[in-house]
C-alpha cells in the first residue's frame, strides 16, 4: 500500500519565554499592556497567582476575586484553584466542644456589645443556631426573655427606650428604628414617639423653598460623600423623592458616571475582527459557542456583519489539519501493520 505523506509543516518562530520565578514583571503582555494567559503554562499561572497573593496579602478566594477577577477567572477555567494555598477559615461546629462554643459566643458578645438573644441572632445566626440546638443559650448569660410590650405601661416603655438609647448611644428616630424595629413600632402605635427626646427635627419640605431644599441636599451630600443619584436614593429616599417631585435632581450637580459602551458602528469590519481576535486570545476562547457565552454582544455583531468565518478561519483550519494528520497517522500505522513479515528460511 502506498504511504500517504504529510504535507510539509511550516516552522513557526516562537520567542523564548522567560520563567516567572524572578517576579511579576516577566508575565507575557501584548502591545496594549494586557496579560496573555495562553502563553503561560499551568505552573506559571499558579506561580504568578501565589506571588500576587503574597505581595498583596491575599489569603482567600473571595479576596483574590475582588483584587483580580481576571486572574481568578483563568485559575477557575483551567481548574487550578485547588493548587493555590488558600487559607479559608470555616467554623466546623461538630469539632468544637460545648465549652468552646460558649467561650466563643461570650468573646463575640463582649467584642460587639451583645446582651440579648435577638442581638446575637442578628449578629451571627449560625452561632445562635448552634447554641440553641445544644441548649446552651442560658450558659452564655444572655438577657433571654422576650420583651412583652402588652404587659408594660406607657411610662415603663418610655423609660426602657431612654435606657436603651443611652446604652447604645442612639439619638435619632432612624437609629432607633434600625436598632430595634419592634420597639420603634410599639412607640409609634402608642403615639409615644413625641415623649422621647430625639436630637432631630422633622423636616417639613412643604415649608421650604427650592433653594433651601437644594442647600440641604448639598450639605447631606458633603457630609456623607454622596456623588450620584443612586447613592442619594440609598442614603435618604425621602429627600431623593422631594428632589424628583420638584424636578430639582439636575440642579444638585451629581457626578453621574455612565458606562462606556462599545460603539460598533464607528468600527470597520477589520477593526472588529482584530478586536475579537485579541479578546479571544486574552480569554482563551477557542470556539463560536464559547465566544457567544462569554461576550454575546461581540458575537452578535460578528454574526450580523458576516465576520464569524474571518475570526474563526485560522482556528477551524488548524483543527481540520490536526484531524487530518490524526487520520493519516492512523492509516499509516494500519498499513504498516498489514505488511507481511519476512521470515528466515
Amino acid at each position: 500500500m502506498r504511504k500517504l505523506q504529510k504535507p510539509p509543516v511550516k516552522e513557526v518562530k516562537t520567542s523564548k519565554k522567560e520563567p516567572l520565578a524572578e517576579g511579576l514583571q516577566t508575565i507575557p503582555i501584548d502591545s496594549a499592556g494586557r496579560r496573555i494567559w495562553r502563553k503561560m503554562s499551568d505552573e506559571e499561572v499558579v506561580g504568578f497567582a501565589q506571588k500576587f497573593m503574597e505581595e498583596n496579602g491575599i489569603t482567600g478566594k473571595n479576596e483574590l476575586q475582588k483584587a483580580d477577577s481576571g486572574l481568578h477567572g483563568i485559575l477557575k477555567r483551567r481548574g487550578l484553584l485547588g493548587k493555590i494555598k488558600f487559607e479559608e477559615k470555616q467554623k466546623s461546629w461538630k469539632e468544637i466542644s460545648d465549652e468552646k462554643v460558649v467561650e466563643l459566643a461570650k468573646k463575640i458578645m463582649g467584642e460587639r456589645g451583645i446582651s440579648s438573644k435577638m442581638e446575637l441572632k442578628k449578629a451571627d445566626s449560625g452561632l445562635y443556631s448552634v447554641l440553641k440546638r445544644r441548649e446552651l443559650l442560658d450558659e452564655v448569660g444572655l438577657e433571654g426573655k422576650q420583651k412583652s410590650w402588652k404587659e408594660m405601661g406607657d411610662t415603663e416603655i418610655v423609660e426602657f427606650v431612654r435606657k436603651v438609647m443611652r446604652e447604645k448611644k442612639i439619638d435619632t428616630r432612624g437609629k432607633l428604628q434600625k436598632a430595634d424595629g419592634g420597639l420603634y413600632t410599639t412607640l409609634r402605635r402608642r403615639e409615644l414617639l413625641d415623649r422621647i427626646r430625639f436630637e432631630e427635627k422633622q423636616r417639613s419640605w412643604e415649608d421650604m423653598s427650592d433653594e433651601e431644599v437644594i442647600e440641604v441636599v448639598r450639605k447631606v451630600m458633603r457630609e456623607k460623600k454622596i456623588t450620584s443619584k443612586r447613592e442619594l436614593k440609598e442614603a435618604d429616599r425621602g429627600l431623593y423623592s422631594v428632589l424628583r417631585k420638584r424636578g430639582l435632581l439636575e440642579e444638585v450637580g451629581f457626578e453621574e458616571r455612565r458606562r462606556k459602551q462599545r460603539s460598533w458602528k464607528k468600527m470597520s469590519d477589520d477593526e472588529i475582527v482584530e478586536f475579537a481576535k485579541r479578546a479571544m486570545e486574552e480569554k482563551e476562547i477557542g470556539s463560536r459557542k464559547e465566544l457567544e457565552n462569554t461576550d454575546g454582544g461581540l458575537y452578535n455583531v460578528l454574526w450580523r456583519r458576516g465576520l464569524l468565518d474571518s475570526v474563526f478561519a485560522n482556528i477551524e483550519k488548524q483543527r481540520t489539519d490536526q484531524a487530518r494528520d490524526a487520520v493519516i497517522d492512523a492509516l499509516t500505522k494500519f498499513a504498516d501493520s498489514e505488511k507481511p513479515e519476512v521470515g528466515v528460511a
